[in-house]
This record gives C-alpha cells, sequence and structure tokens, in this order.
C-alpha cells in the first residue's frame, strides 16, 4: 500500500511535466489512450452511465496498484498536453477516478482544472460540481477560494454552486467577507442562500445586518430568506419588524411570515421532517447483493414497521451502519434516514460528510437526493448549538 509520502509526491509530480525527458504527447494521442484504458475498466463519473447494479461498494471496487500508477501516468500526460483547458469526457473521467481513488492526486487535478479550465461548457461544468462534491471540504475550499478569483463568472458560478451544496462552517467567515466587500447583487444573494446550506446560528447576526442595511432589493429579500430559515421560529419577532426596500423583499416578508406563523411552533422550530423513505424499501429491500441492505434486512430495519416508526439504534449499530454507507456510496440511506436522524449526534458530523462525499464518487440519479438529505441532518445538529 502507497504511503502519504508516495501519493503526495505523485500529487506534486501532477504539476511538473516539463520536467519529464520525454516530448509531450499529441493532445489527440492522450486522448486515444484514457479511451483504451477505460475500455477494460469502468470510470467511476460514468459507472451508472453503463449497466451497473446499485449498491456495489467502494471496498469491493478498489483499483490496482497498476491500474492507479496507469492513471496517474495518463493524467500527467493529459497536464502536458494542454488537455485541461477544455478537458474533453475522456479527461473528465480520468480525474474524477483519481479524486476517488487517490484523492492527493485527484485534488490536484482538481487545483489545476480550476486554474485553466474555461467555463460555459456544459460538460465541464457539471464535472467541476460532481468532482467537488466528492472531493469533500477539500472540494470547497477550492470553491470557496473562487469567490475571490478575477474572473466574474467564476466568482458567480461557484457562488451558485454554494448555495446548492456548501456544507462546511470554516466557509462562513469567506463567504461573509464576500457579501460585504461588496459583491454584486447576484453573487451576494447565492452566497446569503449558500449560508442557509451550512446552516451556522454563528451566521444569523451578519444575514441580520444584510437586511437592516441593503440597498438593492434582490440581495434584502435572499437575506430575509436566510434569516427565517436559519432563526426558525425564535425569529417571528425579529422578522415581524422587518422594512423592505423593495417589492422582492417586501414578497419575500410575507410569505416568510405566513410559513413561520403557520408551520413552525416551539416544537419545530424550523418545520424539517425527515422520514425513512418507504418506496425506496419498497424498490430495493430484496436487493441481496448489496451488504449495505443485507445488514439492514438483518437488523430487522427494512421491515414495514421500522420503517415507519424508526427504533433507537444502538450506538454500534449506529456506528455500523454509519461505515457502511460510507463503503455504500450513501446507498440506502434513503431507507434509514428517520431512523439515523433520531440517534445522530455532532460527533457523527464528519462520518455523514464522508458518506456525502462518497454519495458523489459514482453520480446517480439519486446522489443529489442524498446530498440534501446529509444536508438538513448537518443543519439539524448545528442548530443544538
Amino acid at each position: 500500500m502507497s504511503g502519504p509520502s508516495t501519493f503526495l509526491a505523485a500529487g506534486l509530480f501532477l504539476f511538473a511535466p516539463a520536467a519529464r525527458a520525454q516530448t509531450p504527447s499529441r493532445p489527440e494521442l492522450v486522448v486515444a489512450a484514457i479511451r483504451k484504458h477505460f475500455e477494460k475498466l469502468t470510470p467511476e463519473y460514468a459507472r451508472y452511465g453503463r449497466v451497473a447494479v446499485y449498491g456495489e461498494t467502494s471496498s469491493a471496487n478498489p483499483l490496482t496498484k497498476e491500474q492507479l500508477e496507469r492513471e496517474r501516468g495518463l493524467m500527467q500526460e493529459a497536464v502536458a498536453a494542454g488537455l485541461l483547458k477544455s478537458p474533453p469526457i475522456e479527461v473528465l473521467n480520468l480525474g474524477h477516478d483519481l479524486i476517488v481513488h487517490d484523492p492527493p492526486t485527484g485534488l490536484a487535478y482538481l487545483k489545476a482544472l480550476h486554474a485553466s479550465a474555461a467555463l460555459g461548457n456544459k460538460d465541464v461544468e457539471t464535472a467541476l460540481i460532481v468532482h467537488t462534491v466528492a472531493a469533500g471540504a477539500e472540494g470547497e475550499n477550492l470553491a470557496v477560494a473562487e469567490l475571490c478569483s478575477e474572473k466574474p463568472d467564476h466568482q458567480l458560478f461557484w457562488a451558485r454552486y454554494l448555495q446548492t451544496f456548501a456544507i462546511q462552517e470554516s466557509s462562513v467567515a469567506t463567504i461573509v467577507k464576500r457579501i460585504a466587500d461588496p459583491a454584486p447583487p447576484e453573487i451576494a444573494a447565492a452566497l446569503l442562500l449558500s449560508l442557509i446550506q451550512i446552516g451556522s446560528p454563528r451566521s444569523l447576526q451578519d444575514v441580520q445586518s444584510q437586511i437592516e442595511h441593503a440597498t438593492d432589493d434582490e440581495v434584502q429579500g435572499a437575506a430575509i430568506f436566510a434569516c427565517v430559515e436559519l432563526a426558525g421560529f425564535d425569529g417571528i419577532a425579529y422578522v415581524e419588524k422587518i422594512k423592505p426596500i423593495g417589492p422582492q423583499g417586501a414578497a419575500e416578508l410575507k410569505r416568510s411570515l405566513e410559513w413561520l406563523k403557520q408551520s413552525t411552533s416551539p416544537a419545530s422550530k424550523h418545520d424539517r421532517v425527515i422520514k425513512n423513505d418507504a418506496s425506496f424499501v419498497d424498490r430495493f429491500a430484496d436487493l441481496a447483493t448489496s451488504p449495505v441492505i443485507r445488514w439492514l434486512n438483518h437488523q430487522g430495519l427494512l421491515e414495514a414497521a421500522a420503517v415507519a416508526t424508526p427504533p433507537l439504534l444502538k450506538p454500534e449499530q449506529k456506528s455500523e451502519l454509519l461505515e457502511l454507507l460510507v463503503d455504500s456510496r450513501g446507498f440506502g440511506l434513503e431507507a434509514v434516514k428517520g431512523t439515523l436522524l433520531r440517534v445522530i449526534t455532532k460527533e457523527d458530523e464528519p462520518q455523514l460528510q464522508r458518506i456525502r462525499a462518497a454519495s458523489f464518487y459514482s453520480p446517480s440519479p439519486l446522489s443529489n437526493g442524498r446530498a440534501k438529505t446529509i444536508g438538513l441532518m448537518v443543519r439539524s445538529l448545528r442548530e443544538e448549538k
């Protein structure tokens, strides 16, 4: 097994193609070589675009040492050939494999892609999003750093990414600073909404400051929405005193007060409900090839009564389930998300975030839903502060 120093060296070498003695390959030859590599190996990025079985695990699908070395070498050639400026799908597949199977080298690739790739190509933009979620905290750090890019389109793209996928509390300070710079209204509004996704109560004061000092209607409307989501029921008195500066803010204020008064309460401050997905259980409960499904069946957690009324898991059951969900790349979370919500604590947040990242190792139609579920769980834990 390669140690950390080996991985680090591989990642650094990715940025030094000029140090190699051979002449860089022509781009079309590198692409052809990558395509040939994936004739015998399914790229993780495209796993569910081919015939595949849901519930496959990371531990059952590792790359061999030779395959990993080949992918590192191909990426070095792709960088040397300038293929990260407008990467074809073959390079995007290769980069995602490295993010999954060799995170240090994969992160080096992702940094290079940030620096080189032009936005506007939908395939590249989609890959950037999937790469970044799969890279976990390090991926979000790169997204946040783009808020200071000299390219306005990069700032907006990554602000909108964070609006949907932000989760790291460490991102809050940079996001708040960028909003206050001040950011253009479209970017500021997206970043205010990103604070909802992170769910840190500490950002509420900054959001309220934006409400009180806003000079743009769109920004104030986003700030009102963020305030209501962060404060919940406890924010009613504050929200009632807000003075909107335009029609968007006024409309958001009206909707927010109606929701707060009709849907929240002291017992349900955010009207947030996470239930086990009975339709998922109906569809996949007999998938015996899936280790997590086998475990859930053995524990009786897929029986109708347990799905409808989640039991209280023992600590050792919770730990084993979380590890299984990481290995299954989030598959099975749908069946027990309400069950987990009963027992997760702040100490489980790293595991929850690992499940979220793993859900994008091989993206599928279920990946976005899992990210949303994990986000709601993490926000619920942070609201307890």
